[in-house]
């Protein structure tokens, strides 16, 4: 039987990733400093792998909203 506790943890887990990911793309979107290192394109991309794991191509891509379109 799952509890308020457990509920309440899981959308806390499931709210912080969101939040992670929303601050990771909006540091890629605003560029403070730009002599980064790594680009903020490919940052994205790396902290999204570290997040969820090893991942096919087209997962990345729709984790990171990017399309084939140019």
């Amino acid at each position: 039987m799952t509890s308020i506790e457990d509920v309440q943890t899981d959308e806390q887990t499931e709210l912080a990733a969101r939040l992670r990911l929303v601050v990771g793309r909006l540091h890629r979107r605003i560029r403070i400093d730009g002599r980064e290192s790594i680009p903020p394109l490919q940052l994205s991309a790396l902290a999204t792998v570290e997040q969820h794991g090893p991942l096919r191509l087209s997962e990345l891509a729709r984790r990171e909203a990017v399309t084939g379109r140019r």
